[in-house]
């Protein structure tokens, strides 16, 4: 059996085969939960410079600390009306 470990901020997490972490949001999900589009998605995954993994087959993913960035630029456009000027106070991308 094929597995693969992955280091997520001092975390491991053990992917196999055909599988994600444990810690993974699916784009899909994220989207429904904070009541985006795609195209909103895609321009917050660009403003905060994420991109997303892939499972073993080649569907995307975030770990939970690209998802909470995520969800903190959502909500400062929530409160300003815009991503101009988002502090980001994660080193992940």
């Amino acid at each position: 059996m094929y597995i693969e470990k992955k280091v997520f901020l001092n975390k491991i997490a053990i992917m196999t085969q055909n599988s994600v972490p444990t810690n993974a949001v699916r784009p899909d999900e994220l989207m429904t939960e904070l009541d985006i589009k795609k195209d909103a998605y895609y321009k917050d995954l660009n403003y905060l410079e994420i991109k997303p993994d892939k499972d073993s087959e080649g569907k995307a993913y975030l770990t939970i600390e690209q998802a909470n960035e995520i969800r903190g630029l959502r909500n400062h456009v929530k409160v300003t009306g815009s991503r101009k000027n988002y502090q980001s106070s994660s080193i992940v991308r």
